[in-house]
């Protein structure tokens, strides 16, 4: 659990009240705003119900490895996509995969593949 220290402008947290991976915004009346990776939705969660991105498992209890690997932005599309896939938002989920397919290519000159980018 992050606790009352916010993290940095930008830092992947994982909102536990409403299961969405998201990027921290700023603090807003005691509640922490923050945004959906997959477009403009914005929220304020209480901090308390607020994670590090890395100290969350994913779906089926497979511990992820620390997160921002090498690009924070794969990153944040592998979370999105394997949240939508825990909750069965099928559709989300190819959504996730078409974004970071579209960003390896034109951030890292390839294709991802299933699994985690290194």
């Amino acid at each position: 659990m992050i606790g009352e220290t916010p993290p940095e402008v930008g830092a992947s947290v994982l909102d536990i009240a409403m299961g969405r991976l998201a990027e921290y915004r700023a603090t807003v009346a005691g509640l922490w705003r923050l945004r959906s990776y997959l477009g403009a939705d914005q929220w304020d969660a209480r901090p308390e119900d607020v994670r590090r991105a890395e100290e969350v498992h994913a779906p089926g209890g497979v511990a992820i490895p620390e997160a921002h690997a090498e690009c924070e932005e794969c990153d944040a599309w592998w979370w999105a996509e394997q949240l939508a896939l825990g909750e069965e938002e099928l559709s989300e989920a190819v959504d996730c995969r078409v974004y970071l397919e579209r960003h390896h290519h034109a951030a890292h000159g390839g294709t991802t593949s299933t699994a985690r980018p290194a």
